[in-house]
């Protein structure tokens, strides 16, 4: 029987609810007369890229025809720094008041400059930056609402200490500004990013701690190790699994105090279980060898 398809609408395709079939649909941009004819959507990371641009000097600013370059050269003699730029540009009763590009009202009616060194690799730095957590949230939280863009913007000049952070949106609301960094925490943290989500092992449940496997917690074998002279393990211990000697830190973070977290413990101490296994290997006790002779 052939099915009533009840198809879902996506971006290039059309899926049937009931068999699954896809279908692939292309859109014509009905948006802007000046695209290309084939709908490509919203792109977020175009628009930082235009962002960044502007940000940078790259950008040649409106149309010489907009109404924004006559106001400001009327209130020339009042501009000195961004700050005074963007207050008069929020003072302005305009459509569009393009606040991207103060760095380019910046330089064209101020004396104000900044000096930014490898500018082009650190745009590139930033924009890879922003693709990372484009992705992440796309793949962890995609119906979420996305993040302001002058938030991140902010957020990724101040990752790189750069002092273009001047020309960038004051700081206005405390309690959005901590929600998105929460909000980028947790998606930091699910997709594996600056490692975010290792903590100190204290701070595990206890069901955690328990299921989790660890050679420090094996049983005593038999005294034969122990005489041809090879180390034996530490013996049990209750509460978290913490590594007896220092660990390597290269790939670990290490929580306040410099307490181990459990996955490095566990790490440690399996290649020292290891060890202690090939030397019973080479010494022939507790092979199968070893056990016919006795």
């Amino acid at each position: 029987m052939d099915c009533v398809h009840n198809y879902v609408y996506l971006s290039t395709s059309k899926v049937c609810r009931l068999c699954g079939i896809e279908k692939r649909v292309l859109y014509l941009d009905q948006y802007s007369k000046y695209s290309a004819p084939l709908n490509r959507g919203y792109d977020r990371n175009g628009r930082m890229k235009i962002k960044l641009q502007k940000l940078f000097g790259l950008h040649s600013g409106p149309k010489a025809e907009d109404a924004v370059w006559e106001k400001l050269r009327a209130v020339r003699h009042e501009l000195h720094t961004p700050k005074h730029v963007r207050k008069k540009l929020r003072s302005f009763s305009l459509r569009n008041k393009h606040y991207d590009c103060t760095r380019i009202f910046t330089d064209t009616f101020t004396d104000f400059r900044v000096h930014v060194p490898h500018a082009q690799r650190l745009r590139e730095r930033i924009l890879h930056n922003f693709l990372v957590i484009h992705s992440s949230w796309r793949t962890h939280t995609p119906n979420e609402a996305f993040f302001s863009y002058d938030f991140l913007l902010r957020y990724l000049l101040e990752e790189e200490k750069c002092s273009l952070i001047v020309y960038c949106k004051p700081k206005t609301s405390k309690r959005r500004r901590k929600n998105y960094l929460e909000k980028l925490r947790v998606i930091q943290a699910r997709s594996g990013y600056k490692m975010w989500s290792r903590k100190p092992a204290v701070t595990h449940s206890r069901n955690v701690l328990k299921s989790s496997w660890s050679p420090l917690s094996l049983p005593q074998l038999d005294a034969g190790p122990y005489e041809s002279g090879v180390a034996a393990p530490p013996a049990r211990t209750e509460g978290p699994t913490v590594c007896p000697e220092p660990c390597p830190t290269s790939n670990s973070e290490r929580g306040k105090g410099g307490s181990v977290t459990l996955t490095d413990a566990s790490s440690h101490a399996r290649k020292a279980y290891q060890a202690y296994l090939r030397g019973r290997r080479d010494s022939g006790v507790g092979t199968c060898a070893s056990r016919r002779e006795t």
